[in-house]
């Protein structure tokens, strides 16, 4: 990710790399291997972390300390709820705009659907069903968490999930624990949302919104987005019918690119406008630990968890 960041911000701005690492250096721009001698010699204005999850904590705490006033955090935020929290009392102490990367606040098409959503022209939203291939929880799957707060505008009140038992270790070959698994979610606001994100899956994201009265299939790889609705003159019919003739409907999709929502980010990071906050980053966090807490005492876990210290080197 960090080569993303820096192959997009480079065009309009000085950009200084930090890895302690030197194979990882980036031979466009001007690389340091520690970050107090970057922190020291240099002046810098806005800072992103695209390290490992587990890394993340150390490197946020030490950028907000020195007085960094926007800085942008990779997903996951922290490997646990109570590192989050340290950093939302950190950041408020030092007045620093901080902002989550979970793309999808930014995806033209997952924002007007968040607006389709509210208008309800499918009757209320029921349910959200998600499968994604690959695994991981922590980096792929608190992307899905994000993406259910930010469509039903709700938190969750209660998991249930189970890790995958196929996990082999990290495909990179790092230090880190984060295999894929299966969950439910119940919301604030009553909705329910499954993923299915386990090792034996090889497909793209698809996304099954339900409704009262119809759905939206989204298959975000092809850009395939169906809207299906019952025809009008069934509209009134009991929603046990399940006879009623549907129809498909328009839906106004954008081609969205990964770079758009970077780009949409940094916009808005520099205007202070956070579209997701250090608490959305927080919340992704604590579902992914309520699942592997789930599967190991199985049993369903309520938010927000008691065990804030519980910490799982999600990436």
């Amino acid at each position: 990710m960090g080569r993303n960041h820096v192959r997009v911000l480079a065009r309009n701005n000085n950009v200084l790399g930090c890895d302690v690492k030197e194979e990882n250096h980036d031979a466009s721009i001007e690389c340091y291997s520690d970050i107090s001698a970057l922190l020291s010699e240099k002046n810098v204005d806005a800072a992103v972390i695209a390290t490992p999850g587990p890394s993340h904590f150390s490197i946020a705490k030490t950028l907000i300390e020195s007085g960094i006033e926007s800085i942008i955090i990779e997903k996951p935020l922290a490997t646990s709820v109570e590192k989050c929290e340290i950093l939302q009392d950190l950041a408020k102490k030092q007045n620093t705009k901080i902002t989550v990367n979970h793309s999808r606040r930014w995806d033209k098409n997952f924002v007007n659907l968040k607006t389709f959503v509210k208008e309800k022209s499918l009757g209320s939203l029921a349910h959200i069903h998600t499968t994604f291939g690959g695994g991981r929880l922590g980096c792929m799957g608190t992307h899905i968490f994000d993406t259910w707060c930010m469509l039903t505008e709700s938190s969750p009140v209660k998991m249930f999930g189970s890790l995958d038992s196929r996990y082999k270790g990290d495909h990179k070959g790092r230090d880190v624990f984060d295999p894929g698994g299966y969950c439910i979610a119940e919301m604030k606001n009553g909705t329910r949302c499954t993923l299915d994100i386990c090792e034996d899956i090889g497909t793209p994201v698809y996304h099954v919104l339900s409704f009262s009265l119809g759905k939206v299939l989204v298959d975000e790889q092809s850009g395939s987005w169906t809207v299906i609705r019952r025809k009008r003159e069934y509209l009134e019919e009991r929603l046990g019918s399940y006879d009623c003739p549907m129809i498909t409907l328009p839906f106004q999709t954008f081609k969205s690119t990964f770079e758009d929502c970077l780009m949409g980010m940094y916009t808005d990071l520099e205007m202070g406008i956070i579209k997701c906050s250090l608490e959305d980053g927080k919340n992704a966090v604590e579902m992914c630990l309520a699942i592997h807490q789930s599967s190991t005492n199985e049993l369903p876990v309520l938010l927000p968890m008691t065990d804030k210290i519980m910490d799982v080197k999600i990436t």
